[in-house]
C-alpha cells in the first residue's frame, strides 16, 4: 500500500504541475451544466413567449363567425399572401357560411409545416380554436332540434395523472444522467494517455520500473490517479448541475422543479464503480498503443462506448429490471433518470448494479496488471 500511494502521489503531482492542460481538462465539465442550462433557458422563455404573444394569421376568405373566435383566441389576422413566410395560415371556402346555414360540413383549410417545429406548435393553437368552435356550433345545432348535447356523450373520462411534478418536468433533465456518464469516461482522458504512451514516449518508465515498486503497484497508483481526475471531473460538473434549476424559469411554467443535492451525490456515488471501470478500460488501452498519438486516437472512439445505451435510454425510457442492470453505463442512467423523477428504485436492484459494474472494473483492472507485466509495455 505504501508503495502504491508514493506511485499515485507522483502520477497527481506530475499532472496537477501542469495547470494548463488540467484547466483546459476541466473546462469541459464547467461548461457542460453551464450550456445545458443556457439551452434550457433559451427553449423555455422561447415557449413561453410564443404562447404569450399574439399569433400572426394570415387568412383567405371571410367569415365573421371564425374570424371573431380567431381575434378572441389572441390571433392577429392578416390579408394571405401565397409568397409570404408564415407560420400557419388560413383558408376559408368561400361558401363557408352558406354550408355553415345549410347543415353542410364546411371546409377550413389550414396551412402549416409541419417539418418547423414552431410552425406546428401555432398550427396546433389554431387548429384548437376551430375544433372548440365546431363544438359550440355543433351544441347549438342539437339544442334547437330538441336533443340534449349528452346523447353524443355515452360517457365521460375522467382523467387522474399519478405523475410526480419531478417526472413531468423530466424531459428537461434528460440529459443529465447522459452528461455525469459521458464525464465520468471524458474526465480522467487525458491523464490515462498522459501516465502510459506519454511517459513511454518520454523513456520515463524504466526509471519508474528500477524503483523498488512491484508492477502492480505502478499500475494500480495510475489507475487510481486516473480515477481520481475523472471524479473531480464529475464534482465539478454536478456543482454546477445543482444550481442549475435556480436558473429556470420554472415558475412560468406553474411546475416545481427540483435537483436536490442529496439526488446528484446518491448519483455520484453510484457512479464511482462505472468511473474505476472507464479509468481501467481508458488506461489498459492506453497501455496498449505504440504512442501518444495512436492511444488518443484509439480512445476517442473508447469515449464512445456509453453513448448506444445511452441513447436507447433516452428514447425507450425503460423501467429497471434485474435484466438490465447487468449492464454498465446503461443501467447506472436508468437508475439516475429514476431518481430525477423522483421515482424509488429498489434496492436490489441498485446494489444489482453496483456488483455488476464493480466486477467489471475489476476484470479490467487485473487486465492493467497483467499488461503492465509484460516487459513490452514500457519499450518506446
Amino acid at each position: 500500500m505504501k508503495a502504491l500511494f508514493v506511485v499515485l502521489t507522483k502520477e497527481l503531482r506530475d499532472n496537477l504541475r501542469d495547470r494548463r492542460t488540467l484547466f483546459v481538462a476541466m473546462l469541459l465539465p464547467l461548461f457542460t451544466p453551464l450550456t445545458l442550462g443556457l439551452v434550457l433557458v433559451w427553449n423555455l422563455h422561447h415557449q413561453i413567449e410564443r404562447y404569450d404573444r399574439p399569433l400572426a394569421l394570415p387568412v383567405e376568405g371571410a367569415s365573421e363567425l371564425v374570424e371573431k373566435a380567431l381575434v378572441e383566441a389572441g390571433c392577429v389576422l392578416e390579408p394571405f399572401d401565397d409568397g409570404g413566410d408564415h407560420e400557419v395560415a388560413l383558408r376559408i371556402d368561400p361558401s363557408f357560411d352558406e354550408k355553415l346555414r345549410a347543415g353542410v360540413p364546411a371546409e377550413l383549410e389550414l396551412i402549416f409545416d409541419s417539418g418547423q417545429q414552431d410552425s406546428a406548435r401555432a398550427a396546433s393553437r389554431v387548429r384548437a380554436t376551430l375544433e372548440g368552435l365546431g363544438s359550440v356550433i355543433g351544441t347549438v345545432r342539437l339544442i334547437e332540434r330538441g336533443v340534449s348535447p349528452r346523447v353524443l356523450t355515452p360517457f365521460a373520462i375522467a382523467e387522474r395523472d399519478t405523475a410526480t411534478p419531478e417526472a413531468r418536468m423530466a424531459f428537461l433533465f434528460a440529459g443529465v444522467p447522459f452528461t455525469l456518464i459521458m464525464l465520468a469516461f471524458m474526465g480522467g482522458l487525458y491523464v490515462a494517455i498522459d501516465t502510459t504512451a506519454g511517459e513511454r514516449e518520454r523513456n520515463s518508465f524504466e526509471a519508474l520500473m528500477t524503483s523498488p515498486v512491484s508492477r502492480a503497484s505502478v499500475a494500480f497508483g495510475k489507475l487510481f490517479a486516473v480515477t481520481l481526475f475523472a471524479w473531480l471531473a464529475l464534482v465539478v460538473s454536478a456543482a454546477g448541475l445543482v444550481s442549475l434549476p435556480h436558473v429556470l424559469p420554472a415558475r412560468a411554467l406553474d411546475v416545481p422543479l427540483k435537483l436536490d443535492p442529496a439526488t446528484v451525490i446518491a448519483s455520484l456515488v453510484l457512479l464511482v464503480p462505472l468511473t474505476c471501470l472507464a479509468s481501467a478500460l481508458q488506461t489498459l488501452v492506453a497501455a496498449s498503443a505504440k504512442g501518444f498519438k495512436e492511444a488518443q486516437a484509439t480512445l476517442t472512439y473508447v469515449v464512445l462506448v456509453p453513448m448506444l445505451p445511452a441513447m436507447v435510454q433516452i428514447l425507450v425510457q425503460p423501467e429497471p429490471r434485474a435484466a438490465l442492470m447487468w449492464i454498465p453505463a446503461f443501467s447506472e442512467q436508468i437508475i439516475i433518470d429514476q431518481w430525477l423523477r423522483n421515482q424509488p428504485v429498489p434496492v436490489e436492484l441498485v446494489a444489482l448494479t453496483v456488483v455488476s459494474t464493480t466486477l467489471v472494473a475489476l476484470l479490467l483492472a487485473w487486465g492493467v496488471t497483467r499488461r503492465y507485466g509484460d516487459e513490452r509495455t514500457f519499450l518506446p
